[in-house]
């Protein structure tokens, strides 16, 4: 199958596609993402990374596949469900891939962090799926949930994880609030992982189905 992948990052997910597909076109908006992924060695079929949105990048349908990996928060849903929609096949589905993982023993101090450095200060949680839903931007086909596994992370990874997420974003942070945040939640971790290395249990849910067409 030929498969649109919908912001890859650095290819962690992308790794993962390519033993059973024929090609991945992948699309990623972050210059520095696409220079980690470009210097991965991705094995199984060919792939072809393309620097741009979901809105905009050059696409070449049609696609047997497309995944989202933790990146339709980052696109305009309006423009790129449908856009993403045009490019698959008949039957095709948009699969949406949103990881899970059980809450850290600071979690509630880390959420005290949260609000007070995250950039979005009106931010009000959602569901993505049911949002894409009830806007009728995405019709369900089908759930999975991925069972948890143990994740070993040094607690500086673990930190710069933070800073992929839309309030976290270095490019939206001041130096000085990055870097307050980064030291509070490094004295949260060390208290309970004094080893310096934190077991994350991560796991996934996994949704997919049709996105709407065009009107």
């Amino acid at each position: 199958p030929r498969v649109l992948e919908i912001g890859s990052g650095t290819g962690d997910l992308t790794r993962h596609l390519t033993p059973f597909a024929g090609s991945v076109h992948a699309v990623e908006p972050a210059s520095r993402m696409c220079e980690v992924f470009r210097a991965r060695r991705f094995a199984g079929c060919d792939v072809t990374l393309v620097q741009g949105d979901a809105e905009t990048a050059p696409l070449d349908p049609p696609y047997d596949l497309a995944v989202a990996g933790e990146s339709l928060h980052w696109t305009e849903w309006g423009v790129a469900l449908p856009r993403i929609g045009a490019a698959l096949r008949s039957g095709a589905h948009l699969a949406v891939v949103e990881r899970s993982q059980d809450p850290l023993p600071c979690a509630a101090e880390l959420g005290r962090l949260i609000a007070r450095y995250s950039t979005n200060q009106d931010y009000a949680p959602y569901d993505l799926i049911d949002e894409l839903a009830t806007r009728d931007l995405f019709q369900v086909r089908g759930r999975a949930s991925v069972p948890p596994v143990v994740v070993q992370q040094p607690i500086d990874v673990v930190i710069e994880s933070m800073h992929s997420r839309n309030g976290f974003s270095r490019a939206r942070m001041s130096e000085d609030a990055a870097q307050a945040f980064d030291r509070a939640f490094a004295a949260l971790l060390a208290q309970d992982y004094p080893d310096g290395i934190v077991p994350l249990a991560v796991g996934a849910e996994v949704v997919w189905g049709r996105p709407a067409p065009r009107r």
